[in-house]
């Protein structure tokens, strides 16, 4: 049986969620917006962090394009994905230039996206990708894992005793001592996602008129004013201001140390997670929690499960098996 942490944490949640998920192969048509978010600013990590600080730019831009093609994105989400670009661009940009010296401070490693596989005897595999591994400079190693979540992220916060109590740290310790990397522990980079949107721009935030028109100091051109309500354009310079005005609110890192104690709890648990799988797989025994359906937001199998569909005889509109 091959597990990831992915799967571990997807099974542990709901059962009937991994059954769908990693079983059937049930996936949405087009990916949820916290999905989507996660994944475009994972991606921006991974490919533009570890450039010099002068390519960033270029690369954060490219990086979006690919992710937010014109030509895939249906006319009525357009504007919706053109917001969603400038929140993640601008996001980036206050990133880079909040933990710039920070960054300094280490060297970073990176690993090709290539699959990590530890094998545990009988027949147990542990997979994974490790992106990034940062020395710092008492020459130790961590990885590096970037996170995106809409909850309070400040030091001693729940988020961060939920982090501590996870295995997601042993298991990636695992995975990058298995890579050739003798980690410590896990450095965990949170974004906190912007909750605010687009509104009419304060008068007093506009000067210039005809092609010289400025918005919160910055240049904009005509095709990208509106007095009405902020393009995406505007929306975003607001937003990369207002990020740096609080940058703590946003943004957090912080290392977790691994213990072999640590490592040898995360095994045990791999294993049993294994056991209890295979047995319920045998028997089909999996069991739905109504309880988490709802409690961050809609889970993605919602409209299945809610409507008591059998999911291997038909899919509603906007699902398909991969």
């Amino acid at each position: 049986m091959k597990l990831s942490y992915s799967k571990i944490r997807t099974y542990r949640t709901c059962q009937t969620e991994y059954w769908l998920s990693y079983i059937l192969g049930i996936r949405r048509s087009e990916d949820e917006d916290r999905f989507r978010i996660g994944t475009n600013w994972h991606d921006l990590q991974a490919h533009v962090t570890p450039l010099p600080l002068n390519e960033q730019l270029a690369a954060a831009i490219e990086t979006l394009d690919k992710a937010y093609n014109v030509e895939h994105i249906p006319e009525h989400l357009m504007e919706k994905f053109a917001v969603e670009y400038r929140k993640l661009l601008h996001s980036y940009l206050a990133w880079s230039e909040y933990w710039k010296e920070d960054n300094k401070r280490y060297g970073i490693y990176v690993l090709p996206e290539q699959r990590i596989e530890v094998k545990y005897p009988p027949a147990l595999h542990l997979i994974g990708v490790v992106d990034l591994i940062p020395e710092d400079k008492k020459g130790k190693l961590w990885v590096r894992e970037y996170k995106t979540t809409s909850e309070d992220i400040a030091d001693g916060s729940d988020y961060w005793k939920n982090v501590q109590r996870d295995i997601q740290t042993p298991i990636y310790v695992i995975l990058a001592r298995a890579a050739g990397f003798d980690v410590q522990g896990v450095q965990y980079d949170v974004f906190r996602k912007p909750q605010i949107k687009p509104k009419k721009p304060v008068k007093k935030d506009l000067s210039g008129e005809g092609t010289q028109i400025s918005y919160l100091g910055v240049t904009v051109t005509p095709d990208d004013f509106s007095a009405e309500l902020e393009t995406p354009v505007m929306f975003g310079i607001r937003l990369q201001q207002h990020i740096m005005e609080k940058p703590e609110y946003y943004f957090a890192r912080k290392e977790i140390p691994c213990t072999q104690a640590d490592i040898d709890r995360a095994w045990r648990t791999i294993q049993n997670t294994a056991k209890q799988i295979k047995y319920v797989m045998k028997n089909h025994l999996w069991v739905d929690d109504p309880q988490r359906c709802l409690e961050y937001g809609k889970c993605q199998y919602w409209s299945i499960c809610s409507n008591n569909i059998d999911p291997e005889k038909e899919l509603p509109i906007g699902f398909e098996r991969k």
